[in-house]
């Protein structure tokens, strides 16, 4: 059994019935919110490139797999793993939160590269008391 896993911020059913046509899959399943699997499919041909026309994440997983089968997992955490942008919670309670916003998104436009980014938006959280990241955390 193969899988393929679609995750998008809005995944639109009528994108997963044409997924799900390119890819040969038989069934289409919920897994979260805006996470879907689509079971069994047959070919990656077109997938990739519908899959960035419509702002969707994709993953081509060849068999049933658990997280314990994994020694090490790597991603980006904020809007992955978790549901906010850490760095954008600490810019609003040091007062800087849309020019943290804003320097990210000239990073994602490719405007800035990562440690350019980064530099500038911890620059703006200078002198935040440690206190913040918990107060993020919680």
């Amino acid at each position: 059994m193969s899988y393929l896993v679609i995750q998008g911020l809005e995944v639109e059913t009528p994108d997963l019935k044409e997924i799900a046509k390119l890819s040969g899959s038989a069934r289409i399943e919920g897994i979260g919110n805006n996470a879907f699997r689509l079971h069994d499919y047959k070919t990656q041909d077109g997938v990739a490139e519908y899959c960035a026309n419509a702002k969707l994440d994709f993953a081509f997983v060849p068999q049933p797999r658990k997280l314990s089968d994994f020694g090490l997992v790597a991603m980006d955490m904020d809007s992955t793993l978790i549901t906010i942008e850490c760095i954008d919670e600490l810019g609003d309670i040091a007062g800087c939160k849309s020019e943290i916003a804003a320097i990210t998104a000239q990073a994602m436009r490719g405007e800035l590269d990562y440690p350019q980014s980064l530099r500038k938006r911890v620059g703006l959280l200078a002198g935040l008391p440690e206190s913040a990241l918990t107060a993020v955390y919680e």
